[in-house]
C-alpha cells in the first residue's frame, strides 16, 4: 500500500511529464476506471471525469474499445493510441497520447498531454518540408541554366567559328587595305563574342557548383560499374562494324555496391560521348579498354584506344573549344568536361608508354547523408 509520502511523491512526478494514471480491475466496464492520483485541472476541464472519458472523445471512445481492449484481454503488454486533438471550452487545441497496459489484476491506461511534443514534431516535418522543397527549386534552377547554356552555346559557338574562319579566309585574299582594316575589326568583335559565350559558360559551372553535391547527396549515387557496362553494350553493335573489341575491368559483379557522385542520365551522356569519340578514332581490329578503379575516396574511370595519338594541340581543343584556332572543334567533350567538374570530378588525357590514348575521369565515391534526428519522444 502507498503511504502518504510515497503517493505525494507520485503526484508530483506524474504532474512534471503531465500524466494521468487510470485503473480497473481486469475484465471491467470502462465505467470503473479510477485516477491512481489526484486528476490536474487539464484533464478535468477536457474529459470531465473518468466515468465519461468515452462520451466526451470520440478519438478516446475507440482507442479504448478498439485496440486498449485487445491489449486488456490479450498478451500484449502496452499499446498507444497515436497523438489526437482535443479542444477546451475556449476552442483551444490540446494534443494527447493514450497508452493501454495491462498486468495480472489490473488494466492500465494512461493520458499525456504532449502539446510540447507535438509542436517539436510538427517543426521537425514542417523543416523537412522546407529543405525538400528548397532542393526541388534548386533542381528547377540548374535545369532552367542548363537548357538556357545549351541553347547558347550550340545557337552561338559553332556559327561564330565558321563566321571567324571566313573572315580570316577572305582576310589572307584581299588586297585592298581598307578592306583588310574592316575585316580586322570584324573579326575583334567575333573575337570579344566568342570570349564572352566561354564567360557565361565558366560563370555557370561556378554558380551551380555551390549546391550540385548538395542535390547529388539526397539521391542514392550511380552504380558505376552497371553503367558501364550498359553504356558498353549499347555500342557493341558499332564495335563489331569495325571489328573493335570492347573490354570492361573489373567484372562489373565485384563492383556491384560501388555509387559515386552523378546525375545518372548526365553520366550515361559522358560514358556515350567518351565511347562514340574513341570508335570514331580507332582502327579496326583493335581493343578497346575501360578500367574502374577505387580508392577511399574516389572513383576513376579509364578509357584506353588504340587509336593514332592526338596532338597536343588537339588535345587541348577537345577539352576546350573556345581556344583560338583556324578549326572547328566538337563541344562533346566540353560538355563531359563541364558535367564532370560540376560533379566534384575531373576529366583528363593522356598518352599511355604502349601508344594510343587515355581518356581518364574521376568522380566522388556516393555516400549517402545521416538521417536526421527525429525529435526525442
Amino acid at each position: 500500500m502507498n503511504t502518504p509520502s510515497d503517493t505525494s511523491i507520485l503526484e508530483s512526478v506524474l504532474a512534471t511529464f503531465d500524466l494521468v494514471t487510470l485503473t480497473k480491475p481486469s475484465g471491467s466496464e470502462l465505467s470503473s476506471l479510477q485516477p491512481t492520483t489526484s486528476l490536474p485541472s487539464w484533464f478535468t476541464a477536457i474529459f470531465t471525469s473518468p466515468s465519461t472519458l468515452s462520451s466526451t472523445s470520440p478519438f478516446l471512445e475507440d482507442f479504448l474499445l478498439g485496440a486498449a481492449s485487445d491489449c486488456w484481454h490479450g498478451d500484449q503488454k502496452q499499446v498507444r493510441s497515436g497523438i489526437w486533438q482535443e479542444n477546451d471550452s475556449d476552442n483551444s487545441p490540446h494534443f494527447f497520447q493514450a497508452t493501454a497496459l495491462t498486468d495480472s489484476r489490473r488494466d492500465i491506461l494512461v493520458i499525456s498531454r504532449v502539446n510540447e511534443r507535438h509542436q517539436r514534431e510538427q517543426n521537425f516535418i514542417q523543416h523537412a518540408h522546407d529543405v525538400s522543397l528548397h532542393q526541388r527549386r534548386l533542381a528547377k534552377e540548374r535545369e532552367r541554366k542548363e537548357i538556357l547554356l545549351d541553347c547558347i552555346i550550340n545557337d552561338l559557338s559553332s556559327p561564330l567559328t565558321t563566321i571567324l574562319m571566313n573572315i580570316q579566309h577572305v582576310e589572307q585574299q584581299t588586297e585592298r587595305p581598307d578592306l583588310r582594316d574592316a575585316l580586322s575589326r570584324a573579326k575583334k568583335q567575333a573575337d570579344r563574342q566568342r570570349e564572352l559565350i566561354h564567360s557565361i559558360a565558366h560563370n555557370f559551372d561556378s554558380e551551380l557548383s555551390a549546391f550540385e553535391p548538395l542535390l547529388l547527396t539526397q539521391n542514392h549515387g550511380v552504380p558505376i560499374a552497371k553503367l558501364a557496362a550498359e553504356m558498353l553494350d549499347a555500342v557493341k553493335l558499332q564495335a563489331e562494324s569495325k571489328n573493335i573489341s570492347l573490354k570492361l575491368i573489373p567484372d562489373p559483379s565485384q563492383l556491384a555496391s560501388l555509387t559515386v557522385l552523378a546525375e545518372a542520365s548526365h553520366l550515361a551522356r559522358v560514358f556515350d560521348n567518351l565511347l562514340n569519340s574513341a570508335l570514331q578514332r580507332s582502327p579496326e581490329n583493335t581493343t578497346l579498354t575501360l578500367t574502374i578503379e577505387a580508392n577511399d575516396s574516389h572513383v576513376t574511370v579509364s578509357l584506353h584506344d588504340q587509336a593514332t595519338t592526338i596532338t597536343p594541340e588537339t588535345k587541348a581543343r577537345l577539352l576546350d573549344p573556345f581556344l583560338p584556332s583556324t578549326t572547328n572543334s566538337p563541344l562533346s567533350l566540353y560538355f563531359c568536361k563541364m558535367a564532370l567538374e560540376l560533379w566534384g570530378g575531373s576529366l583528363s588525357l593522356d598518352t599511355p608508354a604502349d601508344g594510343g590514348n587515355l581518356f581518364s575521369f574521376q568522380l566522388q565515391k556516393h555516400r549517402p547523408p545521416s538521417p536526421p534526428k527525429s525529435p526525442n519522444p
